[in-house]
């Protein structure tokens, strides 16, 4: 799990790097400093790879919330089972 949490940081820093860099990307071309065609290419391969960083840290995210439910419906059955144990051994609750 950790490594996990550790992929969506890196995931979302770079997300924050990409937002950086295409914002100085449109100013250049805003500027006239970059010609239309090469701010088409750099505009679209990061946006390729935010969607994918995007869609990555959707999965992961949903690898957390499957991970918390399934550590929450664990300790319910433990309860459950503690409970029926001791009642199976006359142990007051």
């Amino acid at each position: 799990m950790a490594a996990l949490r550790k992929q969506y940081a890196q995931n979302q820093k770079r997300i924050d790097v990409i937002d950086s860099v295409f914002c100085k990307v449109y100013e250049d071309s805003a500027a006239r400093r970059l010609s239309e065609m090469c701010f088409e290419q750099l505009s679209n391969k990061y946006k390729r790879e935010q969607t994918d960083l995007d869609e990555q840290n959707s999965r992961l995210q949903q690898s957390f919330d499957a991970y918390i439910i399934c550590n929450i419906i664990i300790e319910y059955f433990m309860i459950i089972f503690t409970m029926v144990r001791r009642d199976a051994n006359g142990i007051p609750a």
